[in-house]
């Protein structure tokens, strides 16, 4: 026999048997809705043997934890994240450079080689990238009506978590 706040339960051929007790009787709605409903007074009972107090503690804890433990994934992903975000932005800018499209339209003469290591440095700082014009590798090849331009880029980024940095090594260019 299970004993609950003011009710007992037994179990009788498979059933749950609501028994009035002395302590608190039930009304008899209360009544009828346990025999009515006899695993919500299971669940009433499993409640009130477990302090719900204990259950709403442990709940609160166990959230504090998962969200500490999803902050700190966060935090320790974002250097690492903005790092290759920043290079595939300037791995579009050098294909945007590389086409040339206002010197193949004939709006303006061809950049010269200092020009386009200018250029992508420029378009570096914007992503926070330390650049010198040396890193930049350039190949011109084709024709002068139909010139292929190759720009490449070859730098170190250190990347700084908590308790440990390592350096990543990024190489975008303009090839597809």
């Amino acid at each position: 026999m299970f004993t609950h706040a003011g009710t007992d339960l037994k179990k009788e051929k498979g059933h749950l048997r609501v028994l009035i007790s002395e302590t608190r009787p039930l009304t008899r709605l209360q009544a009828r809705r346990y025999k009515k409903f006899p695993s919500r007074a299971l669940l009433i009972y499993v409640l009130n043997s477990y302090p719900l107090e204990r259950i709403v503690v442990m709940g609160k804890a166990k959230l504090i934890l998962g969200l500490a433990v999803l902050a700190l994934a966060v935090a320790a992903s974002w250097p690492l994240a903005s790092c290759e975000l920043a290079n595939l932005e300037l791995r579009a800018d050098l294909r945007d450079i590389a086409a040339q499209n206002a010197a193949r339209i004939g709006l303006a003469s061809p950049s010269t080689d200092e020009d386009l290591r200018r250029t992508v440095v420029r378009a570096a700082k914007e992503y926070e990238i330390q650049l010198e014009p040396e890193q930049v590798i350039l190949h011109r090849t084709g024709t002068a009506e139909a010139p292929i331009l190759y720009l490449a880029v070859d730098y170190n980024v250190r990347v700084k978590l908590p308790g440990y940095s390592f350096t990543l090594h990024f190489t975008p260019s303009s090839a597809r």
